[in-house]
């Protein structure tokens, strides 16, 4: 009985921390244009989300990268991509206006891009065709619970933050 989830090139792509951070920042995207001063209705701020599209055109173009550098350099690169828009997101201000965030959810966008298709490919690759269907499913899986660790690891650092700093406020 085959083990995937000892496979090194499954294991190691399957915990890809783009599945982490990118769900929980999309999120708070979503409720900053709409909540906060930007107040832009929901069509709006959806419209406003479109620079993450930039990941359509880094999903083909790494797939050309990885043939000739190889996909751990490609998934690497794509990470430090993920970790500059991250490291972006919190320093655009309430008065920046959008073109930061614009720019910060283009390079978030263009990280996942790189990141993502080369590290699917990998996990597909890495399992034997009579296993795919385990492959998809683990790959969807970790997809899943990667986005929901994200959302609850970031959320409780957040709302901690939050309420160091607003309570003083309100007392």
């Amino acid at each position: 009985m085959m083990h995937v989830a000892r496979l090194p090139l499954f294991a190691g792509q399957s915990g890809s921390a783009c599945r982490v951070a990118s769900r929980d920042v999309q999120r708070r995207r979503r409720e900053y244009l709409v909540c906060a001063p930007t107040s832009f209705d929901p069509l709006q701020a959806g419209t406003r989300l479109l620079p993450v599209a930039t990941l359509v055109v880094a999903a083909p173009l790494s797939a050309r990268v990885v043939e000739r550098v190889g996909t751990k350099l490609v998934v690497t690169a794509g990470l430090v991509i993920v970790a500059t828009g991250l490291w972006m997101v919190p320093r655009i201000g309430v008065g920046d206006g959008y073109a930061p965030l614009a720019w910060a959810t283009a390079v978030l966008g263009f990280g996942i891009g790189t990141t993502m298709a080369p590290a699917t490919a990998s996990i597909m690759g890495s399992l034997p065709p009579a296993k795919a269907g385990v492959g998809s499913a683990m790959n969807e899986t970790t997809r899943q619970v990667g986005g929901a660790l994200g959302v609850a690891v970031l959320g409780s650092v957040l709302s901690s933050a939050y309420h160091d700093k607003i309570a003083p406020a309100l007392s």
